[in-house]
């Protein structure tokens, strides 16, 4: 198996907020390619049971985010 060098994660990107949104930026960014698991850890400095944790709580909370306000009524 080939090793990629990917650049690294800022700082910011790092928080406890955000590292669930970094996960799935790199899981589910749409590029064509979906990074394996082992490759975001590596990425992140994670291990692999924690980028797993971080994709579900994020997912999780994307199922329960309250619906978008309606900006235009449609009469």
């Amino acid at each position: 198996m080939k090793s990629r060098r990917f650049p690294p994660v800022s700082p910011e990107r790092r928080r406890p907020g955000t590292l669930a949104q970094t996960v799935l930026r790199l899981r589910y960014a749409g590029n064509g390619s979906q990074p394996s698991y082992v490759q975001v850890a590596q990425r992140l400095g994670l291990s692999v049971c924690e980028v797993r944790r971080l994709e579900r709580a994020a997912l999780r909370g994307l199922r329960h985010a309250s619906p978008a306000p309606v900006l235009w009524d449609e009469a």
